[in-house]
């Protein structure tokens, strides 16, 4: 009986024996049929690999979508319960883009919004943060491991990120050019809080951010 090892089984990886003097008899069609068998077993747990990433991006942006994130999410805030580690949440929202939109176009709309996505993305460290599109022109920063201090410097690099873009907006009601707001909340060790309730902290001050004149950075240095 050929039996296969359980690493070759769980990740569809078949190094093919070589048979010598059996290349024509039952044993070796047998491997040949095998061969066949797991490059087929393979090539469909590449496939499921693939289509699980793409339904965890957004795909207008190319970032994560809101179902990754509300993954992601839920993920590192039980995390950082159980660790005792700090966990930051920054709510984007890029400003008067409906004014942009209906004066310059659907189409010049969504490059913006790809621009966008690409200039916030260069802020973060992908192997441990996430940066989301949450919905229409706005965007969602997990920052697993990071302090207050810690997410406000990257809120800030968000901010010069997309200002570094200078993408004209002459239909502004406060800039010439294309701007972000931002609300920033922050969870430390030891203080409790529900999932929902930093999420609501992070979007309180984006609104906050957004009634004093936009283009900036909002939060509170206290536990959230």
């Amino acid at each position: 009986m050929l039996l296969l090892p359980k690493r070759i089984l769980i990740t569809g990886q078949w190094p093919k024996p070589a048979l010598r003097g059996h290349q024509h008899d039952e044993l070796g069609h047998l491997v040949d049929s095998l061969d066949h068998l797991l490059k087929a077993f393979q090539q469909g747990l590449e496939q499921r690999d693939q289509l699980h990433h793409l339904s965890n991006i957004d795909g207008l942006t190319g970032v994560a979508n809101r179902r990754h994130f509300d993954e992601f999410y839920q993920r590192h805030w039980h995390l950082a319960q159980q660790t005792q580690q700090p966990l930051s949440v920054i709510f984007i929202d890029i400003d008067n883009f409906k004014e942009f939109n209906d004066h310059y176009g659907h189409a010049m709309g969504d490059d913006t919004l790809r621009a966008v996505a690409k200039a916030l993305n260069q802020c973060i460290d992908p192997a441990s943060d996430l940066l989301a599109r949450y919905g229409g022109e706005e965007f969602v920063c997990v920052l697993p491991g990071q302090d207050h201090d810690d997410a406000v410097g990257v809120a800030n690099c968000l901010r010069e990120a997309v200002l570094s873009l200078a993408i004209p907006h002459a239909f502004s009601s406060t800039h010439s050019e294309l701007t972000v707001s931002m609300g920033v909340a922050s969870m430390s060790p030891g203080f409790l809080i529900s999932a929902e309730a930093l999420i609501e902290r992070a979007d309180q001050h984006l609104y906050h951010a957004k009634r004093l004149g936009r283009n900036r950075v909002e939060t509170r240095k206290r536990p959230a």
